[in-house]
């Protein structure tokens, strides 16, 4: 897969401690800001999807029951 690149600023004070923590679990600041990065959005995207789909679900529901609202005023 392609890799897109992106560019961030970082403080240096955190840029300091994501040093200091990439060194002592033996990992690249890239990598760690990958993966850190991959676990976020996957957890957002997840609550997204799930969101959308308990909208159009409700947007289904309602529409059914309105359709079954009409059906007995007709009678």
């Amino acid at each position: 897969m392609a890799s897109k690149k992106r560019s961030i600023s970082l403080s240096e004070d955190l840029d300091d401690k994501l040093v200091e923590l990439c060194e002592a679990l033996s990992v690249s600041p890239n990598s760690y800001i990958n993966n850190v990065v991959a676990k976020a959005v996957l957890n957002e995207r997840t609550a997204l999807v799930s969101q959308n789909a308990s909208s159009e679900g409700i947007d289904r529901l309602v529409s059914m029951f309105q359709g079954m609202a009409d059906e007995e005023s007709k009678e």
